[in-house]
């Protein structure tokens, strides 16, 4: 398959967080990115789903059972820039050759080139 969608799973280290149903207090962040690509090279992120799950009773908690300074530290827990940078790698690669046409353009608009 030449262009497509792809999925990756991402796990980090357990870290501490209360269960209310096993009252265990080990919880492993996780997080699935969707991305679509092109002879296999990630273009861009379609979507990110994170969570932590349980390591004793596998309770899964999402985003929805977060307050929302829990889920903004999970998140950035779990999608380190260094991490997801190259999921969207492929934009910067199809952009990249453009940011010269845009700026001749932009400065034959102003008319220095006229003078030449």
């Amino acid at each position: 398959m030449i262009a497509g969608m792809r999925k990756k799973n991402i796990t980090r280290p357990a870290i501490e967080h209360h269960c209310n149903f096993c009252h265990n207090n080990q919880f492993v962040p996780y997080g699935l990115i969707r991305y679509f690509h092109v002879y296999w090279i990630p273009i861009f992120t379609i979507w990110k789903l994170f969570g932590l799950e349980c390591t004793k009773c596998q309770r899964q908690m999402t985003k929805l059972d977060f307050t929302p300074a829990e889920s903004k530290k999970v998140k950035s827990l779990v999608f380190k820039r260094r991490y997801t940078f190259w999921y969207n790698i492929g934009v910067w690669v199809l952009l990249l050759p453009l940011v010269p046409l845009v700026l001749l353009l932009l400065l034959a608009s102003t008319g220095i080139f006229d003078s030449v």
